[in-house]
């Protein structure tokens, strides 16, 4: 009979069967910290001389690492914790494997540079400040998965020039959008429920938001003034300017 042994380490439990990447072992994943550093993140680990399946990218793993440019993690992880890149300054690139099913609060909060992102076809939830004043991103192609977008989730993300919610995405927290200055288009899904407070505060370029279902519906999801613009609002059997 073996006995799985387990160690503590931050918030990440380890054993036999699966670790979670930290900033204590991230070398171990082959970062280096080198400037413009392109890092694939491997689905698997050897640790202590055994083979440790990648199950997370711990929190704060990788905050501050402005010496990372490209970040790849085909597969292995099923999240990517809270702040776990945050205030990576210099990073341009991400492409998020679809094991993913969620990404943490404020994972990638002020990466300036960020210019592309690939979400995983499985993500169910961009969390809270997840990609907040992610300034150089331009476009975004959310995964017909995801059923959540939280608070604050794209604020401050002046380069988004249009945005699709795909059906399915039933809440968009409050501030989700909020001064895309850059945004002219939105498209929200008729599967949409609720919608947070002040979405669109600050969308100075905002023209059109276009709802899949019917003004009524629109307004048991929302009230229209509370979105912060003042954009035309086109339904399936009506506008509204």
């Amino acid at each position: 009979m073996t006995l799985a042994t387990k160690e503590q380490e931050g918030s990440c439990v380890m054993d036999t069967k699966k670790i979670g990447i930290t900033r204590k072992n991230r070398g171990m994943a082959g970062f280096t910290g080198c400037p413009d550093e392109y890092l694939v993140i491997p689905p698997e680990m050897l640790v202590d001389g055994e083979i440790r399946r990648v199950d997370v990218i711990d929190d704060e793993a990788f905050w501050q690492c402005d010496g990372l440019r490209t970040v790849v993690i085909p597969g292995g992880p099923k999240l990517v914790g809270c702040s776990a890149f945050r205030d990576c300054g210099n990073l341009r690139e991400v492409c998020l494997g679809d094991d993913i099913v969620a990404v943490g609060d404020s994972a990638f909060l002020c990466c300036y540079h960020l210019e592309r992102v690939t979400l995983p076809a499985g993500l169910a939830a961009i969390s809270s400040n997840a990609f907040t004043r992610c300034r150089a991103l331009r476009q975004i192609e959310l995964p017909a998965s995801l059923r959540l977008i939280g608070d604050y989730a794209f604020e401050d993300c002046s380069g988004l020039e249009h945005v699709t919610v795909p059906e399915g995405v039933t809440a968009i927290g409050k501030c989700a959008f909020a001064d895309c200055k850059s945004l002219e288009y939105i498209y929200l899904p008729k599967s949409l429920k609720t919608i947070g407070d002040d979405v669109f505060e600050g969308c100075s370029s905002l023209k059109e938001m276009h709802f899949a279902g019917t003004l009524d519906e629109f307004a048991d999801t929302t009230r229209y003034n509370i979105l912060g613009t003042s954009a035309a609002l086109i339904c399936s059997d009506a506008v509204v300017k």
